[in-house]
């Protein structure tokens, strides 16, 4: 207090004796003992010389059942003292000697950044044009891996989607532009990469579109 900062006592919560588990508890810890040391505490002055008092058998007389060795209580008992302690709060603390009429927001925009904004915008047109969601980073990679264009993978990823779901394929690949990655039966993708996915739709056998991974998967059932 001579700091100038806030005291808090919590006087002791409610003894159950029942719950007592040692001779040496029952002998000097139970409810009646506890009950003089809390008017030992009032007379001393204790109590009035806090900033705030929480009362412990205020939220723990009616739950006395609950502690398990006659002393302590779980974590939810002791959260109703917390919340005693969190509304005390605004009374507590100490007030600070500066106002608010000192300080001056920021006017809207005062912290905007063209430049920044034009960056976001080049990486937002990246994503979307160049089909790669880690702004061409994959195209990198695709230097020491192959087969994995995004490009490619988006075809490979969306064919399938939309033969699940029906939805045209006229969208997903160019009659005249060749997929790089992707492998028929007759060659790289074209006219004959359209024609042999629609067959696959009607059930024919001949030449549909296939991607290696999914060659890979037929070339294991064969085997097995």
């Amino acid at each position: 207090e001579e700091e100038g900062a806030p005291v808090t006592w919590v006087v002791p919560t409610t003894i159950n004796d029942r719950a007592l588990n040692t001779e040496e508890k029952r002998d000097h810890m139970t409810e009646l003992d506890m009950e003089d040391m809390r008017d030992v505490y009032a007379d001393m002055g204790l109590l009035s010389a806090c900033s705030f008092v929480i009362d412990g058998p205020a939220f723990t007389k009616t739950r006395k059942k609950e502690s398990y060795d006659g002393v302590h209580y779980p974590p939810q008992v002791y959260d109703a003292g917390a919340q005693i302690l969190a509304n005390a709060m605004d009374w507590l603390l100490p007030e600070r000697d500066d106002t608010a009429e000192d300080f001056v927001p920021l006017q809207p925009g005062k912290m905007a950044n063209p430049y920044l904004g034009l960056m976001m915008l080049c990486f937002v047109f990246v994503g979307l044009m160049f089909f790669d969601g880690f702004m061409g980073l994959s195209y990198l990679a695709s230097i020491c891996v192959s087969g994995i264009m995004p490009n490619d993978l988006f075809e490979e990823a969306f064919t399938t989607l939309h033969n699940k779901a029906n939805l045209p394929l006229e969208g997903i690949l160019s009659e005249e532009q060749p997929t790089r990655g992707s492998k028929f039966a007759g060659g790289r993708a074209g006219r004959s990469g359209r024609a042999g996915i629609r067959g696959r739709e009607d059930g024919g056998g001949g030449g549909g579109w296939k991607s290696k991974y999914s060659d890979k998967y037929q070339g294991r059932r064969g085997q097995g």
